[in-house]
Parts: structure tokens; C-alpha cells; sequence
């Protein structure tokens, strides 16, 4: 754990957290009575499942607990704000500072305009983010790619900013899944909150147009007949277009910077 004097934070290494590091954080959270929590929403929500597995309570719990990163699911925000008991509020923003929205107490995404451009530009049916930078201007990213996906709503919001509007959609383009044809398909955030079954994670794996596989990381109760379940769930997305593998995992794999991505598509 790292002090930032300056900004009045503590910084956290959550690399490979396991049960013994999720009750460290827990307990440094307990000391620390944080009036903000931020981070990446997998991570955060692994906190709040720690917690209410083990029937725990804190003293004080956050106002606000902000997200960023990740695609957050409305399975993982809804399990972190009853698991904090605190209202989350994710922000979507990328390295290269070309885009940049946050959202505000109505669940709306604002762009920050004074920082950024952004446009929506459609391709192969979908709606791509392009932005650019306003601040950068020894290497200005002009109509830059995000990758990520999603919509414009307009400038109508009852938070009164006046700020154009978006939703996010199904995240990173490479988070379609594709058969053999070509057709994308979009497994939504909310496709494990839907399934009402007993899943900590989970994570599907496209290699090929023929198969997915999915890892899951299952609770205690989970039974064999859920896996018919999972099963009829995601084809109900894929109009069962692809053999359906299932791992048990005992956790999710991360990317290079610990972020979580529910859908991956290595083609």
C-alpha cells in the first residue's frame, strides 16, 4: 500500500488477489474509513462479494464508489452496491486521452467536452467512438479509433449539466463474438445477473467461429443441472451458432494491467 499525500489517497496492489489478500484490503478498508473507493469494477466487486460471503460489516461505508477501466456489468454494480452499500459511478476514459465521459447520479454518461471531441461513426452495423484530444498538442490523436463501442443520446439529462450524452454498448469491438459468416454477436453485461445462478465470474472465450469456451467461477452451491442453464442462457444470445465448452476455474485470468473483460475474441 502506497500514501499519496498530495491527493489524499492510498494506493492498493491488487494483482492476484486470493482470499488471504481480500481480507487484507478489507481490513485496511475497515482502518482507512475511505469516503471514496475507486478502481477497477471487477476488482472492487470482488471486495464486496468477500464481504458479504463472510457476513461482514463495516462502520463506515463509502458515499461513492468509482468505477473505471472495465466494462462494468449490471450483475457487478449491482453486487457491489449491496455488498458497500454505496452508489456506483463508473467513468470511461482511455490512456491515450481521446475520449472521456463520466457518469452522474441519473446513470448518464456526460462527455467532459472541455477535454475531448468525440463523434460515432458507423461500421459493420456498429457504432464506433472516435475522439480526439483537445490538450495534447505535441502528438495530437486526431479521429482516434477507441475501439470501443456505443451511442449518443443527446444533451437532455434532469442532472442539468447540459453536457452531451452516451451509453456504452458492448464495449471493445474484439467483445463480439463472430460465426463463420461473419455476423457479430453481443453477449450483454447483464447476461450473468439474468441467469440468477450461483457464479462469482465469469468468462467467455472465443478461439475459433465453431466454439466457446466459458470459465466460471462457481460458488458453493452451484449444481449440475446450472450448467444446462448457462448453457440455454448464452445460446439464447448466440442463436446456438457454437459448441459451448465449460471450464471451472478457480479464478478468472486478468490482462497485463488486471483488468476484467466478460467477452474476448482472439479473431
Amino acid at each position: 500500500m502506497k500514501r499519496d499525500y498530495k491527493n489524499k489517497k492510498w494506493h492498493m496492489n491488487t494483482m492476484g488477489l486470493d482470499d488471504f489478500k481480500l481480507d487484507r484490503v478489507i481490513h485496511l478498508i475497515k482502518k482507512m474509513r475511505p469516503e471514496i473507493i475507486s478502481g477497477f469494477g471487477s476488482i472492487i466487486n470482488q471486495v464486496a462479494t468477500r464481504l458479504m460471503e463472510k457476513n461482514q460489516i463495516l462502520e463506515k461505508y463509502p458515499k461513492a464508489i468509482m468505477t473505471t477501466g472495465e466494462m462494468v456489468t449490471d450483475y457487478i454494480r449491482n453486487n457491489i452496491q449491496t455488498g458497500l452499500r454505496s452508489k456506483v459511478f463508473d467513468w470511461y476514459g482511455l490512456v491515450e486521452g481521446c475520449a472521456s465521459a463520466a457518469q452522474c447520479k441519473f446513470g448518464n454518461y456526460h462527455f467532459n467536452m472541455e477535454y475531448n471531441l468525440v463523434e460515432f461513426v458507423e461500421q459493420d452495423s456498429l457504432l464506433k467512438i472516435i475522439g480526439t484530444n483537445l490538450e495534447n498538442y505535441a502528438l495530437p490523436l486526431i479521429r482516434y479509433d477507441t475501439g470501443d463501442t456505443g451511442e449518443f443520446l443527446g444533451y437532455d439529462c434532469p442532472c442539468g449539466r447540459g453536457l452531451p450524452t452516451m451509453k456504452l454498448t458492448a464495449g471493445r469491438v474484439r467483445s463480439f463474438i463472430k460465426d463463420s459468416s461473419g455476423k457479430n454477436y453481443i453477449v450483454p453485461g447483464s447476461f450473468i445477473a439474468n441467469l440468477n445462478l450461483p457464479i462469482k465470474e465469469l468468462q467467455i472465450v472465443q478461439n475459433n467461429t465453431n466454439s466457446l469456451e466459458m470459465f466460471i467461477v462457481k460458488k458453493k452451491d452451484f449444481q449440475k443441472e446450472d450448467i444446462a442453464k448457462l448453457n440455454s442462457g448464452l445460446n439464447e444470445y448466440v442463436n446456438n451458432a457454437f459448441k459451448i465448452n465449460i471450464h471451472f476455474v478457480d479464478n478468472i485470468k486478468r490482462g497485463p494491467r488486471g483488468k476484467y473483460q466478460m467477452v474476448i475474441s482472439k479473431i
